[in-house]
């Protein structure tokens, strides 16, 4: 759907199967590091009627509309995991933070939303906001193998800057 309005992508079984997943994932990432960021933006000024003073995100407990969509995050891992499959199947190099972050990111996920001590909704807010960038890119790289992508090199400076962003904040 997403590739219909762009002339000359090939469609074939092959192309359509390929550029899909990256689409449906790109907006899925979307929804992710909106809620996110909605619920937290929610919650942060969810205001104390006493104090009139803005109260601090939930991060106590494991309800709520956060804790909703750092699991819808944590979910997308899966997705993660299968894309790292594919490419050992096309015999495609993985390189050292492709796959620190592939192993350490769920289970971050997973320890976190089991104690709630770091805040994994920044990862779920920055990782997921660099995914719809970078996998909208890889569903345009499959939809045109022999076009150049001029913004190419934002989409490496993003994750370079999530990567170091995680360690800040973890």
């Amino acid at each position: 759907f997403l590739w219909a309005a762009h002339p000359g992508c090939n469609i074939v079984l092959l192309s359509v199967t390929l550029c899909y997943p990256h689409f449906v994932i790109s907006l899925y990432s979307f929804l992710s590091a909106g809620g996110s960021l909605d619920s937290l933006v929610c919650e942060s000024f969810d205001h104390d009627q006493s104090s009139r003073a803005p109260a601090a995100p939930s991060l106590t407990r494991n309800s709520g509309a956060l804790f909703f969509w750092c699991y819808i995050f944590y979910l997308s891992k899966y997705y993660d995991f299968f894309d790292t499959l594919l490419l050992v199947l096309r015999k495609k190099e993985l390189g050292f933070l492709h796959m620190y972050h592939h192993a350490s990111l769920p289970l971050l996920c997973v320890l976190t939303m089991n104690n709630w001590r770091l805040p994994v909704w920044t990862g779920a807010i920055i990782n997921s906001g660099v995914h719809v960038v970078m996998y909208y890119y890889f569903g345009l790289r499959m939809a045109y193998p022999d076009r150049k992508i001029w913004w190419r090199k934002y989409v490496t400076v993003m994750q370079i800057a999530q990567f170091t962003l995680g360690f800040i904040f973890i």
